[in-house]
């Protein structure tokens, strides 16, 4: 995801076109979280649940370096 969103900041598109990659993993994480404590109960919803807060994390940071300006950024 960072990759994705580093390359659409590069190319100075619009800043939703930045937000679309962490966006879709937010998504992604919901879906297989709820997934996981809905549907698959027991030992497999609760790795369903460790393998979704990375993406969750991740799609957040992603969104956040995102919305950075251009001249605040680090990269």
């Amino acid at each position: 995801m960072f990759i994705i969103t580093l390359i659409l900041k590069k190319k100075s598109l619009n800043s939703s076109y930045n937000n679309l990659p962490g966006i879709t993993g937010l998504v992604i994480g919901i879906a297989l979280f709820l997934i996981g404590f809905l549907i698959v109960r027991g030992f497999e919803g609760a790795a369903y649940g460790l393998f979704t807060a990375p993406i969750l994390i991740i799609s957040i940071q992603a969104i956040i370096l995102g919305n950075r300006s251009r001249s605040l950024s680090w990269i």
